[in-house]
């Protein structure tokens, strides 16, 4: 969920609302302070939530899974970059999956509630995106 505020939780919980009003039941953010309001949101009205930029599985019982990001790389990338004198800042924005920048991690309460095929084939595809030998499509639409 974007509400075009990176911390405005209460906004973001707001319109979590108002769309599980309109029958949503699962809640993905985007920025940490808006994910916050959309797990509260989510756990307002027994809906799911997936966390944000760490793992929130702590948060709610309601966060199924969270995309986190591994900014120690990150950082390591830019320190290097800036030590070889070399400067290219949007490269960091595309550090994915396969770069070792991001990843997903299933919150332990909801391990043993997702059925074991489906586990298996998300360990899969998970393994599949970091190695790069599969490519999760963009569309910006």
């Amino acid at each position: 969920m974007a509400v075009g505020d990176w911390s405005d939780v209460q906004r973001a919980k707001e319109a979590a609302l108002a769309q599980a009003d309109q029958g949503a039941t699962m809640f993905v953010g985007c920025g940490q302070g808006p994910t916050f309001g959309q797990i509260e949101a989510a756990a307002e009205r027994q809906g799911v939530a997936n966390g944000y930029t760490g793992d929130m599985s702590t948060l709610s019982p309601a966060v199924v899974s969270s995309f986190t990001w591994n900014l120690e790389h990150v950082f390591r990338l830019m320190a290097e970059d800036v030590a070889a004198g070399r400067v290219n800042p949007t490269r960091y924005f595309e550090v994915d999956m396969a770069a070792g920048g991001m990843d997903v991690v299933v919150s332990p309460g909801w391990r043993d509630r997702i059925p074991a095929p489906v586990m298996q084939l998300f360990e899969q595809r998970l393994a599949d995106v970091r190695s790069g030998a599969f490519t999760v499509p963009y569309n910006d639409q």
